[in-house]
């Protein structure tokens, strides 16, 4: 009986390490999708990311153009593309922004781009098929010369305007006069 009692401890202590630690996997792997950051501690700046469709419309996934190219997409992943470091001349000219929505996805796609430090809305895409790019156009506020970080976010939406999924990309704006 008390060989059984101790075997039995054994197996509920052994039962226990393993649910605390595929917990600890699960939050660290979600921390990690939220968080990414280079080998350098730096976040993630580059071009090129992806996202999958959700109910609830939330980043889920980034890599860099390298992950992207070497992995295969799957039928419910969404590909974006913007410059990281677009420059304007002026704040009121046009600038090389790239954004791009893969001839791959399933849908259509505006962004929206916002201030880091301030959160204002500073451009808006026009709706983009797959296939379809913008390779350069003026932001919807004029700003001084300077370096902004922005957030991109990429609405991936369906024919009745609802948002289906949404990935985002840390990005700078340079204004050179």
């Amino acid at each position: 009986m008390k060989k059984a009692l101790h075997l039995l401890r054994g197996i509920l202590i052994f039962a226990a390490v393993g649910l605390v630690a595929a917990a600890g996997f699960q939050i660290y792997g979600r921390l990690a999708d939220r968080q990414a950051k280079a080998e350098d501690g730096a976040p993630l700046t580059g071009a090129s990311y992806y996202a999958l469709p959700t109910s609830d419309p939330q980043f889920v996934w980034s890599g860099d153009a390298e992950d992207y190219s070497a992995s295969p997409v799957s039928s419910s992943g969404m590909h974006l593309s913007i410059n990281a470091d677009p420059v304007f001349p002026t704040g009121s000219a046009k600038g090389s922004l790239n954004i791009e929505n893969d001839r791959n996805n399933l849908y259509a796609q505006v962004v929206q781009i916002f201030r880091d430090d301030t959160g204002d809305l500073i451009y808006t895409s026009e709706t983009l098929e797959p296939g379809e790019q913008v390779a350069e156009d003026a932001l919807g506020l004029v700003l001084v010369a300077g370096d902004y970080p922005c957030t991109a976010y990429f609405n991936f939406i369906e024919d009745n305007g609802r948002i289906v999924g949404t990935g985002i990309s840390q990005i700078t704006i340079h204004i050179q006069s």
